[in-house]
């Protein structure tokens, strides 16, 4: 087995007749490191059992290693006993999450990765001014509906796709301002974006792109070795965002249509 280096994105190992291609960078961002450490922290500090509200992270292997060492998984906080430890996840939680948490006596410790936070930090900037959201996201995604819930209802519209814009029907003359899922598909944003900047008069912007790094970097690294590859494998959870959005990515790089995509 013979492994060299291709360009900064890929990895190649030699493996008798098969030539696989390693996608640069791989694995767990540094805010998915984070949560999961917040979580051992905390057993460590409090003991079991700590309470998390919902998956941690969108990977159930690491949710089951936390279980077996004592973290208790719920999906709202009424499910916690009052006076308990919880962990909000990465994806970022509403408002209404900690108040319930702050009534029931529960010491919060947030595992909101920090590039959500400053999406929080910037709606609630823009809505102050006055200008309408537009939130370019999967709707029902873990951080999008933490997002919404950042700010009163109306003051936010979810969108995907440029259609969208035409359904919502804010006026071309409203000041608008959007915000981008973190692990958005890179291309989709842009698009996205491009349609946005068309439609409206006055748009704000982030002062830096909302998209995670990480996901950034580990697509283009996809596209780079897709279109050379007859399978491509995504060794992720099927309920991760950032994994699909590598399936797809990868589909719209070139790997050839008839071969199978899988994720794993």
């Amino acid at each position: 087995m013979v492994r060299t280096s291709i360009t900064p994105e890929t990895t190649q190992i030699i493996a008798g007749t098969r030539r696989i291609l390693l996608a640069n960078p791989r694995g767990f961002c540094a805010g998915v490191r984070r949560a999961i450490d917040a979580v051992e922290q905390a057993l460590e500090l409090h003991g079991a059992p700590v309470y998390v509200r919902r998956a941690i992270v969108h990977n159930r292997d690491v949710v089951e290693r936390l279980k077996q060492r004592g973290a208790v998984f719920v999906q709202e906080i009424d499910e916690m006993p009052p006076g308990a430890v919880a962990v909000l996840s990465a994806h970022g939680s509403a408002r209404g999450v900690k108040l319930a948490a702050q009534n029931r006596g529960i010491r919060v410790l947030d595992a909101i990765c920090p590039l959500v936070a400053k999406i929080h930090a910037e709606v609630e900037d823009w809505y102050r001014m006055g200008r309408h959201v537009l939130l370019i996201g999967h709707q029902g995604h873990p951080e999008i509906v933490g997002t919404l819930g950042q700010l009163p209802a109306g003051a936010v519209s979810v969108v995907s796709r440029p259609d969208d814009l035409a359904v919502i029907d804010i006026p071309r003359n409203i000041a608008v301002a959007y915000a981008v899922q973190t692990t958005f598909a890179l291309r989709d944003a842009q698009e996205m974006i491009e349609a946005i900047r068309t439609r409206y008069d006055d748009v704000a912007a982030p002062r830096a792109s909302d998209i995670c790094y990480a996901t950034t970097n580990r697509q283009r690294a996809i596209e780079t070795i897709a279109g050379k590859a007859d399978l491509v494998l995504v060794v992720g959870d099927a309920t991760s965002s950032n994994a699909c959005r590598l399936v797809e990515v990868a589909q719209g790089a070139g790997c050839p249509p008839s071969a199978p995509m899988a994720q794993i």
